[in-house]
């Protein structure tokens, strides 16, 4: 029976877990998460105040028969087919998949990781979004602000759902007249695909907000409030909503030329193998293929 290690506790790699035949295969997921976070969720965490309990134990959604290790993969050696992790333990596998996700890095962008201390987000974690839902309830109107601040986003939609929740929460406080909102992205239209922008774009003039198309941010200026970009253009505001840029998992590779700038693994798009290696595999976002860094991607990879 062949071993499969599935490295993560996502929605790619819980998903997958599930699907493989077992009969077939002896199969591990190692992750350091001890509770899986339906992501989605945190939409509804910063726009609604959702209370729902969004985390779940992870060994409560894998099969009995799936081994769970709970612990930090620091190396994956894809030469010799081995996964080191924190405590020092070895892991041998014949086939691997990588499904480690991505996280915000707003180090990236100068005055970034101020501003996100500041106001939260809600594309890092349940506290982040928690932060920013408190931030939306006391405000009294003025400038919003929301946007990417590169051009890789965890689940493309969610700027725009972002700004459309922003919309209706200010309606519903009767504050939408005392207010401005101005949705920025890098992208030469709202939405990435024409197909889908076409919708949204008319939504958006509809509703009244601002959009600030080929907005790449060079900078952040929590003292004055202005959003700079590249381009020379900016943005004062009064709360801002910013997305961070994203980077793969701090794990280190051997070889070390499968991950690119942002530490996303190299992959072949077609069959989803790290290139070089038809025995390892990637799916999700920790992927360099150009696919939507979303759940229903890491669904359908699995």
């Amino acid at each position: 029976m062949e071993r499969v290690i599935i490295a993560g506790g996502g929605t790619g790699a819980t998903m997958l877990a599930n699907t493989l035949d077992r009969r077939k295969f002896a199969i591990s997921v190692i992750t350091d998460s001890v509770h899986h976070v339906f992501q989605p969720a945190l939409l509804y965490v910063a726009f609604r105040n959702a209370k729902v309990n969004i985390e779940r134990d992870e060994r409560r959604l894998l099969p009995h028969d799936v081994h769970l290790v709970r612990d930090r993969i620091t190396g994956i050696d894809l030469g010799e087919q081995v996964i080191t992790v924190q405590t020092g333990a070895r892991h041998a596998y014949d086939r691997l998949v990588v499904a480690t996700g991505i996280h915000t890095d707003p180090n990236q962008i100068p005055g970034l990781a101020a501003v996100n201390t500041e106001f939260g987000d809600y594309h890092s974690s349940i506290a982040q979004a928690q932060k920013l839902w408190s931030r939306l309830n006391r405000f009294e109107g003025g400038t919003i602000a929301l946007g990417q601040t590169s051009p890789v986003c965890k689940c493309p939609p969610s700027p725009v759902e972002g700004i459309l929740l922003v919309d209706a929460l200010l309606r519903k406080r009767h504050l939408r007249k005392q207010s401005r909102l101005v949705f920025f992205t890098p992208y030469p239209r709202a939405y990435p695909a024409e197909g889908i922008n076409v919708t949204v774009e008319p939504i958006l003039r509809e509703r009244g907000i601002e959009c600030m198309t080929f907005f790449d941010v060079d900078s952040v200026d929590a003292r004055t409030r202005t959003i700079k970009s590249i381009e020379g253009d900016s943005i004062v505001y009064d709360l801002a909503i910013l997305i961070p840029p994203f980077v793969g998992a701090e794990i280190g590779y051997s070889p070390a030329g499968v991950l690119d700038a942002n530490r996303f693994l190299i992959a072949d798009k077609t069959k989803l193998n790290i290139v070089g290696f038809e025995n390892a595999f990637v799916l999700g976002d920790a992927s360099n293929a150009p696919t939507a860094k979303s759940g229903v991607t890491a669904h359908l990879e699995a």
